[in-house]
């Protein structure tokens, strides 16, 4: 995964902060403390449900609207969402890279360079990120060096054997990760990590609504390991308990599909974990890279566009098929 990187901004034509560069996220937002300090004021009605990388669901605190962001002699107005505990003071989601038509360029002297655009004015300013790299980062570093040396090597599953095979999956808006991993049979504390992997999805499947997408990439994940028995599936998703227990009752026929397909494809017990600390997460976090595929699609034709079957008539004076209201009672009672 690429470093995130900061820019410098002039928020409110009061301050000066490190805005943090995240095209992950799905928003422009700011913690309390920030706002304060930049003499922000924001509309306390109009706050949202935002699911952070580790999966918690927070609601914010409020929207400030139209505040002006300076990056050098540009000035953008973005509307912010509050935060009451943000890890960080001000992130730029998404909605700052679509605004200002952003483009990424790498020096071959490991310098990194964001130029924008301003809507307004169309004019261009380009601007150097860096990375903070202080005596913080260099002690999380060592100590994720340490655990990689102590952690347990992957290794193949035990069949026959009374430990479950457990697949942990979490699926963004960009990425569908998962693992596998296998309690030992004799020291049950003892885990055995089979397997880690992520599986980008495509533009279209990037629209999917928060269930939809959680449904998808458990199917996605499910199809990758379809030798899997005796197994669990971890999950820090709230919705795919209901929605694989209430098949037929979806929304259309797309998921409706789906949830046919896995319960009728696949045997397992579903646990949901909490999402603070759910593996997972960073899995389904990842960038595309050269050799992923630009598109993925189920081999069932279940994403299509919804268009109707093409029905045509031996003779074109027939009578027309009967219409569903006038039979649906009947189809099974």
């Amino acid at each position: 995964m690429a470093a995130l990187r900061v820019i410098l901004a002039l928020i409110n034509k009061v301050h000066e902060e490190e805005a943090l560069l995240d095209s992950g996220s799905q928003i422009i937002s700011m913690s309390c403390e920030a706002a304060s300090t930049c003499k922000i004021t924001w509309d306390p009605e109009l706050t949202i449900n935002m699911q952070s990388a580790n999966g918690q669901i927070t609601k914010t605190c409020g929207l400030a609207k139209n505040i002006p962001f300076n990056f050098g002699n540009i000035t953008i107005h973005l509307q912010v969402h509050v935060m009451e505990q943000a890890p960080y003071r001000v992130l730029l989601g998404r909605p700052f890279d679509v605004i200002t038509e952003s483009q990424i360029a790498n020096s071959t002297e490991r310098q990194q360079f964001i130029s924008i655009t301003d809507p307004n004015s169309g004019e261009h300013a380009s601007l150097s990120t860096y990375f903070d790299w202080g005596p913080e980062q260099i002690a999380a570093q060592t100590q994720l060096k340490k655990l990689i040396e102590e952690c347990f090597h992957t290794q193949n599953p035990q069949f026959p054997c009374d430990q479950p095979i457990v697949l942990a999956v979490d699926t963004s808006w960009r990425a569908v990760g998962y693992y596998m991993y296998q309690q030992d049979e004799t020291e049950p504390k003892k885990i055995h990590y089979i397997k880690f992997n992520s599986l980008l999805i495509d533009e279209k499947q990037q629209c999917y609504t928060q269930p939809k997408h959680e449904l998808c990439g458990l199917r996605m994940a499910l199809e990758e390991e379809t030798y899997l028995l005796n197994l669990v599936v971890e999950t820090d998703a709230k919705y795919l308990s209901e929605m694989l227990n209430n098949p037929g009752k979806m929304p259309n026929a797309t998921i409706n599909c789906w949830v046919d397909y896995i319960r009728i494809s696949f045997q397992f017990t579903l646990i949901h974990k909490k999402g603070k600390m759910f593996g997972p997460n960073g899995l389904s976090r990842r960038k595309w890279y050269s050799g992923d595929p630009i598109e993925r699609r189920f081999n069932d034709r279940s994403e299509d566009d919804g268009e109707d079957l093409e029905v045509i008539k031996e003779n074109p004076d027939d009578k027309d098929p009967l219409p569903l209201e006038t039979f649906i009672d009947e189809i099974d009672n």
